[in-house]
C-alpha cells in the first residue's frame, strides 16, 4: 500500500494564493509518485477547493484522522501549535519562506532563486530553484520570440494586493505610454476595492479570479507583477517581467531573480525610476530575450517532482531506518 501524506495549507481568503498553488503542485507530484494524498484546508475556502479539484486532489476542512506517513505544512500561522501537533504524528516537512522553520520539523523546503544548500542551521533542507514548486505546465509552454514587439502585457499583483499596486502599475503603464493591450488579473475583492471594473476598458481586459494562469501567460509578452510563486511561474514560462515585492519575504527573492537577469526589480512600490526602467526594457527585444532565457534556466518546472521523490524516500527511511535513499537529489 502506498504512503499516506497529509498536506495542511493556509487557504483562508486573507492569505495569498501562493500557498495553495504550490501545495497543489506538490500534492499532485506526490500522487504521481504513488502516494495517497489528502489536503486539509481552512474553513470556507471555495477557491482552494476548486484549484485542488482541477488537479484531481481530495480536500477537506476537517482534521484528518488515521495513520499518515508524512505531513507537508504551508502557512505562516500554522507553524506554532499546529506544527507541533502534526509533528507528533509523522515526519513534518515545512514549506518555509523565512528560513526560520519550527524546531519540530524534519525537513524544510524553500525554492527561492537566491538560495542554495541543504541545511537551515541543523535542519535538513531543500533550497533553491531546483526545488521550486511550480506547475510543470508553465515550463511546457512553447518558447516564443521575445525579441518581437510587445503586444500583450499582463498585470497581476496576487489575490490580496494590500497596497493597491495594481492601480499604481496601471498609472505606470499610462506614464510610459507604450501601445499594448493590457490584461489585468485581480481578485473580486481587489476589483471592488480599487474600482478596476470601471478603470479597465477596451481594448484592455479584466480577468477576475482567474481559474488558470497558464493560458493567460501563454498569450503574454511581458508581465508587470508580484514576487513569490507567481514570479516562479512566469520564470518557468520564460516570460520577461518587472517584479514588485508585496511583502517583506519577497525582497531577497526578487533581488535574487533580478541578479540572475530573470526579471527587472521594481522595488516595494512604483517609484519615479520605474517608468524609465520599464520603458527601456519594453523597447529592448534582445534584453527581454536574455531575460526569458535566464528565467527558464533557473526554474525548469521539475522542482515538485524532485521534492516529491525526496519525501517518498524520507517516509520510507522513517519506516525502515536501514534504508537510505537520496532520490530527491537526482536529476
Amino acid at each position: 500500500m502506498g504512503q499516506r501524506w497529509l498536506v495542511r495549507v493556509a487557504s483562508h481568503r486573507r492569505h495569498g494564493g501562493g500557498h495553495v498553488a504550490r501545495c497543489a503542485v506538490l500534492a499532485s507530484a506526490l500522487a504521481d509518485a504513488g502516494a495517497d494524498v489528502v489536503v486539509q484546508l481552512d474553513p470556507d475556502a471555495p477557491e482552494a477547493v476548486a484549484i485542488l479539484a482541477r488537479h484531481g486532489l481530495r480536500s477537506t476542512e476537517d482534521a484528518v484522522t488515521g495513520p499518515i506517513q508524512g505531513v507537508v505544512l504551508d502557512g505562516y500561522e500554522l507553524m506554532g501549535t499546529e506544527a507541533a501537533t502534526l509533528a507528533r504524528r509523522a515526519p513534518l516537512v515545512v514549506i518555509d519562506d523565512f528560513l526560520d522553520p519550527p524546531g519540530c520539523a524534519t525537513l524544510a523546503i524553500n525554492g527561492a532563486v537566491h538560495l542554495d544548500g541543504d541545511r537551515i542551521g541543523d535542519l535538513p533542507a531543500l533550497l533553491g530553484p531546483r526545488y521550486a514548486l511550480v506547475d510543470p505546465c508553465y515550463a511546457a509552454l512553447p518558447s516564443r520570440d521575445r525579441t518581437a514587439r510587445v503586444v500583450n502585457i499582463l498585470v497581476t499583483m496576487g489575490r490580496i494586493d494590500p497596497d493597491n499596486l495594481t492601480s499604481a502599475c496601471l498609472d505606470l503603464l499610462d506614464a510610459v505610454g507604450f501601445d499594448a493591450r493590457i490584461t489585468v488579473v485581480a481578485s473580486a475583492e481587489m476589483v471592488r476595492r480599487a474600482g478596476l471594473d470601471t478603470r479597465v476598458r477596451q481594448p484592455h481586459s479584466l480577468v477576475i479570479d482567474a481559474p488558470d494562469m497558464v493560458p493567460l501567460l501563454g498569450e503574454t509578452d511581458f508581465v508587470v507583477g508580484a514576487g513569490g510563486v507567481s514570479l516562479m511561474e512566469r520564470m518557468a514560462a520564460g516570460i520577461p517581467s518587472m517584479t514588485f515585492s508585496l511583502i517583506d519575504n519577497q525582497r531577497m527573492f526578487v533581488a535574487g531573480a533580478a541578479g540572475l537577469g530573470a526579471t527587472v526589480d521594481g522595488g516595494d512600490s512604483v517609484g519615479p525610476e520605474c517608468a524609465g526602467l520599464l520603458r527601456e526594457i519594453l523597447a529592448d527585444g534582445q534584453a527581454r530575450a536574455a531575460m526569458a532565457a535566464a528565467a527558464r534556466q533557473a526554474v525548469d518546472g521539475r522542482g515538485a517532482a524532485r521534492v516529491a521523490s525526496h519525501l517518498i524516500g524520507l517516509a520510507a527511511e522513517t519506516r525502515d531506518p536501514d534504508r537510505h535513499t537520496m532520490q530527491g537529489l537526482e536529476a
